[in-house]
């Protein structure tokens, strides 16, 4: 083979392109670098944006220059450049061949926009209800769950964060609403959203709010704080508000509309108007109805009844869901969605499963209920018969006006059983004039009925007697007496609770009037045998756990009649499954495939979260006095005041709450809730790694109080309170009232050069650091001391003597060498005291509205898994290794370090190095220079000699760098009146992309 063959081999074999790992400022110096030299790059960055730390910094030191302003143009111009491509929210897990032909595993990780449609106008942030803790400004603001990281970000996209798990609040509602979302909103007073949100889960949103028993409140993560969020009287509320200002709703679709959200589409006609059966009007029959409607299909309920909502109606007393306020929602509910109910028709006395399908309906549902009280298993004697109620069937007697209102008057009531049949039935009984006592075969710990229920029972003068069970009902003289034995809890049963076990010799009677029996429901068998459905053993009709499916084909159930007596939520729940079940079947799609499942991860209590009680909001109740005399609505809910309040208490675990609004409001359509982490490879010929540092994070409620004391910051947060484009826009202040600040104290060396924290090495940049930021507080705030506690000061850079010395001289800055131990803070005045020893061995002390801790710099957090896929050494302090003569090679042939990730360094030693390791890699992969790159295009010149000057003049505010001293408008406003200007106008930040864009346009 010739030299020239192998020549040929060679370049044949490597790529003219490199990967640098990290965008901050060595990364993009490396990358202009390389990119300007004829090769190809790739950025990866973790972040959302490339521009590192320094995007951070308020100023650079020595020269106090603008940090932004001498990033933003190396920002715009790595984002235009056509040779570079940024690929952010990613990063490396394995990098495989050799120096000329590295192949590179990328992990992308979703962003959830678009980056191909969304043009960051930032509508969809306008609308977002949830605010979480900004990184970028360290926590001493907030952004929405949707955000762009600052102004100048590069890409200028936008991004959803999503924590890790779902909401708690979410995973434990059987029906899946919600709840996170509708909170968020309800917080915003959003109520229209809030209502639409819901009412997407639960179609009578306002009844269950009412009822429910809230396993979201029991699972909510606030608990753990003080109490859960009310989520129930929160979603009461507003239903209740949306009824009351119907407009809020009307003014709201106005808008899906205009936003073309409202439209057929092919869910909505995937029924193609096919008829399907429904067999009762409660909320399993409701929630399956409304599903198939909004899918297209022609529903028709069945009702054995007079009146639709099944035992939410003929169940559940006026006291806790007035009837009138149910069918408020039912109504309209069937109206809008066009369901036909068909009331007082009864299967197996008006018609059958087989008739049904005769009259051409293409799939059925039973949600037929569980309506049979269960019989009592005791010795009733002769006589007593007429003192015996069935829970079940006295509340419906009750809720059909079919008892008198007095009809317990001064009469002895014993119920029987635990559940909220048994405490409807007590209560009702009370308001009928009864004197109640409820027997329970087990202790109040293992009462199944809600504890509010319990609660407001005993309130209303009910009693309770627990570990007491029936045996025999008979006449003694005159007298009814129920015969009763003592219990004691055994071993637990299948429920988890302890079986309660009989005390031997221990039969006592009770005298009583009636006796009313709540000891469960059971489903009519007889008449599923005649349906020719098969009952399980249990006595409910058998099904398919998963669809929902009968031993019939397209007959499907759910709800009590499958699952015995449970909650309403857990009855709409079924709803939902069985229309699933259903839509499948009639389009002969798989009924299991997708549907298995899957256990959940729940989302902690973030970690910023401060862990301050607050009260939760407590409803209004009526007095006690009236409760007995009416069955009027005992709760009467939150106000509008309490419900935002009590909104505000939630911790947003989730992050991004999923209330879709910025789906709604996003023009270009550019958001994916559904995105999914994906894997890419490249293929490069060299590697540069330089993905920065982490800053040190000092232990919580140490000897510094950090994260205690509020007026106690790191550094980096201080930089953000003195940067323009922070979140105090420059003006610096105590965190814990506002106060300007008048004295403020930096203490060096917190996670540098101490072995404590194993951080024995210096981190280079602090001290020089600390002298810009007490220079830079003063030139912010006038007349403010500034004080810096530290060990050596090492300023070894280029002018940073002189800088050092400007600072004691021209500002003022007082330096004090000692270690400070310990700060402590007045309770009361929040004032920060230090006490030292001074150079001349004596104690003193005084007193800051700030301590400012000088953190140091150590490795990123993902520098070991990293360093592991490069294949690269580390050192003993966990940076990545390099040697003296050559600091920019690795171990590893063809991959190259810069910047803070070999070790701490400042910003003009890291750009130094970035142009080093450039070099390096180009050296390298020469061969391959141009090979893979695009050509820069110009746009086709013309003869401009007889047109007059255009000029357009761009005005930038600068945070309030600029906007603080100069009247941006006036200067607008003036160079307009000049000659040739045809354009004037003003932006927040010239050198952002989109700012850049604009001047591009115009």
């Amino acid at each position: 083979m010739t030299k020239e063959k192998k020549h040929h081999t060679t370049i044949a074999k490597k790529h003219g392109s490199v990967l640098v790992i990290g965008g901050g400022i060595s990364g993009i110096q490396s990358s202009l670098d390389l990119a300007d030299a004829g090769f190809k790059v790739y950025i990866v960055d973790r972040g959302l944006s490339i521009g590192g730390t320094m995007t951070q910094l308020d100023k650079t030191f020595p020269t106090n220059d603008c940090a932004m302003c001498i990033l933003a143009p190396k920002l715009v111009y790595t984002g235009r450049h056509q040779n570079i491509n940024i690929i952010t929210n990613a990063e490396v897990t394995d990098v495989a061949g050799e120096v000329g032909n590295f192949h590179v595993t990328l992990k992308k990780y979703p962003r959830f926009v678009d980056l191909t449609k969304c043009n960051g106008c930032g509508d969809c942030v306008l609308h977002c209800p949830v605010s979480m803790r900004s990184e970028f400004d360290e926590g001493l603001t907030t952004h929405k769950a949707i955000y762009q990281p600052f102004p100048q970000a590069i890409p200028n996209i936008y991004a959803i964060t999503k924590n890790e798990g779902a909401s708690p609040c979410r995973i434990a509602c059987p029906a899946g609403l919600n709840a996170h979302g509708f909170i968020a909103l309800a917080a915003q007073e959003k109520f229209a959203e809030a209502f639409e949100l819901i009412q997407q889960t639960i179609p009578i949103p306002g009844s269950l709010g009412r009822i429910c028993y809230h396993p979201c409140e029991t699972d909510c993560n606030r608990k753990d704080i003080d109490e859960p969020i009310s989520i129930c009287r929160i979603r009461r509320f507003i239903a209740d508000y949306i009824y009351q200002h119907p407009e809020l709703l009307i003014e709201y679709n106005k808008i899906k509309a205009e936003k073309n959200q409202i439209k057929e589409t092919a869910e909505s006609n995937r029924g193609n108007s096919q008829k399907v059966a429904i067999i009762g009007a409660g909320p399993t029959g409701l929630t399956a109805a409304y599903d198939l409607s909004k899918k297209g299909y022609k529903p028709v309920i069945f009702e054995a009844e007079k009146y639709s909502g099944g035992m939410l109606h003929y169940g559940v007393p006026d006291y806790r869901l007035p009837k009138e306020y149910l069918h408020k929602e039912i109504d309209p509910l069937c109206e809008k969605a066009h369901i036909e109910i068909k009331n007082n028709q009864k299967l197996g006395r008006d018609f059958s499963i087989a008739d049904l399908k005769k009259q051409g309906f293409k799939a059925i549902l039973l949600a037929i209920g569980a309506h049979k009280t269960r019989a009592a298993g005791i010795e009733c004697c002769t006589g007593t018969d007429t003192c015996i109620l069935e829970g079940v069937e006295y509340l419906k007697q009750l809720n059909r006006n079919m008892i008198a209102p007095e009809y317990f008057k001064a009469k002895t009531i014993l119920v029987i059983g635990g559940g909220n049949v048994a405490m409807d039935s007590a209560r009702t009984a009370r308001r009928l004039g009864g004197n109640v006592t409820i027997l329970y075969r087990r202790s109040l710990k293992e009462m199944p009925a809600h504890k509010e229920e319990i609660q407001q029972a005993k309130d209303e003068g009910v009693e309770f007697q627990f570990l007491t069970a029936p045996t025999k009902l008979h006449k003694r003289e005159k007298d009814t007496c129920l015969q009763c034995v003592k219990m004691e809890l055994g071993e637990p049963d299948a429920s988890g609770r302890r079986r309660p076990v009989t005390v031997p010799n221990s039969e006592y009677d009770l005298p009583c009037d009636y006796v009313i029996f709540a000891i469960g429901q059971e489903l009519d068998i007889k008449l599923m045998e005649e349906s020719n459905v098969i009952v399980s053993k249990s006595g409910f009709l058998q099904v398919d756990p998963l669809t929902l499916q009968t031993s019939q084909d397209g007959v499907f159930a759910g709800g009590d009649a499958v699952t015995g007596p449970a909650s309403a939520v857990e009855a709409i729940g079924a709803g939902h499954t069985a229309a699933e079940s259903i839509d499948r079947f009639l389009n002969n799609e798989d009924l299991r495939i997708g549907r298995d499942k899957q256990d959940q991860k729940k989302a902690p209590i973030p970690e910023e979260t401060i862990r301050i009680p607050q009260n939760r909001e407590q409803s209004t109740i009526i007095p006690l006095e009236e409760r007995l005399k009416t069955f009027i609505e005992v709760d009467k809910g939150l106000t509008k005041e309490q419900v935002i309040r009590e909104a505000q208490r939630c911790l947003n675990c989730a992050g991004c709450c999923d209330c879709q609004q910025c789906v709604l409001y996003c023009g270009p359509g550019a958001i994916d809730h559904q995105m999914k982490e994906t894997i890419e490879t490249i293929d490069v010929g060299a590697v540069i790694v330089s993905p920065g540092f982490a800053e040190y994070n000092p232990p919580k409620a140490d000897s510094y109080g950090y994260q205690v004391y509020p007026n106690v910051l790191t550094s980096i947060e201080f930089e953000r309170m003195l940067s323009a484009s922070g979140p105090y826009k420059g003006h610096i202040k105590r965190i814990s009232d506002g106060a300007p600040l008048k004295k403020i104290a930096w203490l060096q060396c917190i996670g540098s050069r101490d072995e404590s924290c194993d951080r024995k090495y210096c981190s280079s940049v602090c001290c020089m650091y600390a002298t810009k930021e007490a220079v830079i507080a003063k030139e912010h705030e006038p007349g403010v001391e500034t004080h810096i506690y530290y060990m050596d000061m090492r300023s070894f850079g280029k002018d940073f003597d002189k800088y050092f010395s400007r600072a004691q001289e021209e500002y003022g800055v007082v330096y004090r060498r000692c270690r400070i131990p310990k700060i402590e803070q007045d309770r009361k005045t929040k004032q920060l005291t230090i006490r030292y020893v001074d150079e001349k061995g004596l104690l003193q002390n005084e007193t800051y509205d700030m301590v400012v801790l000088s953190v140091g710099l150590q490795p990123c957090a993902s520098l070991g898994h990293l360093s592991k896929a490069l294949e690269v050494n580390l050192n003993e302090y966990g940076f990545i290794q390099t040697e003296p003569f050559t600091p920019v090679s690795t171990s590893r042939e063809g991959i190259y370090a810069s910047g803070t990730v070999t070790e701490p360094k400042d910003i003009p030693e890291s750009v130094i190095q970035a142009s080093a390791a450039a070099a390096e890699a180009a050296k390298s992969i020469a061969d391959a220079r141009g090979t893979e790159v695009v050509e820069k295009t110009y746009p086709l010149e013309r003869d401009i000699k007889a047109e007059h000057p255009r000029i357009g003049v761009f005005v930038c505010h600068c945070g309030i760098n600029i906007a603080g001293v100069v009247d941006v408008k006036k200067v607008v406003e003036t160079s307009k009146t000049l000659p040739y200007v045809i354009y004037s106008d003003d932006t927040l930040f010239t050198c952002s992309q989109d700012s850049q864009e604009k001047i591009k346009e115009k």
